[in-house]
């Protein structure tokens, strides 16, 4: 179950990601603008504990991301969740580059 664990760190990493992404939102109002392109995701406190999740439903962009991420095709994904439509997977994609593209300093 090894596998399972990386996943699990996997998401946990995910999580602080998505957090310290928001926290750069707070900060620069050029990417407020960008986040408007990003209709279907949504962050509800009650909903996954504020989480980015598609469309307000209880389904984080983490588990289309880990789905994808782990060899599934679209149409599996979709299959899954039948309230999913393709839109959300692209978008969900799209958010999670989106996320990665933060500047890293080292040194």
């Amino acid at each position: 179950m090894a596998n399972k664990g990386f996943y699990l760190f996997g998401l946990h990493c995910a999580r602080y990601l998505a957090l310290a992404s928001l926290c750069a939102i707070l900060q620069k109002p050029e990417r407020i603008l960008v986040m408007d392109k990003f209709d279907r995701i949504t962050f509800d406190p009650q909903i996954t504990g504020g989480r980015a999740c598609i469309r307000g439903m209880r389904l984080p962009v983490s588990v289309i991301i880990g789905q994808i991420a782990h060899g599934a095709t679209m149409e599996e994904v979709l299959a899954d969740y039948p309230d999913l439509q393709p839109g959300d997977i692209q978008q969900a994609l799209k958010y999670a580059a989106w996320l990665v593209q933060e500047e890293v300093v080292t040194g």
